[in-house]
């Protein structure tokens, strides 16, 4: 059964209504759902972790991006700069 899969969306529901009836009519202890709930808090401590890494990352390569735009910036200013005093120095009439 894929969850991604539209087409079938009222058999997906029955079938999960039924996995989670399923479920809770088991012979589950409270100890093995207590350490399935502590495994979930875990991932997603983990999935927060690798979110909070990844937006740092996209912090980093964003101020890289704004450095190397200034400093393209600053060449292009000094660049223009020398042809504009070697223009009054030379002039082409």
């Amino acid at each position: 059964m894929n969850p991604f899969d539209h087409r079938n969306t009222y058999q997906n529901l029955v079938a999960d209504e039924q996995m989670v009836n399923g479920y809770a009519d088991s012979n589950v202890s409270d100890e093995d759902l207590r350490q399935e709930n502590l495994d979930l808090k875990r991932q997603v401590l983990l999935f927060q972790q690798q979110l909070d890494e990844r937006d740092k990352t996209i912090r980093l390569l964003q101020n890289q991006m704004v450095l190397l735009l200034f400093f393209e910036l600053l060449l292009i200013s000094l660049f223009l700069d020398k042809i504009l005093k070697y223009r009054r120095l030379n002039p082409i009439d």
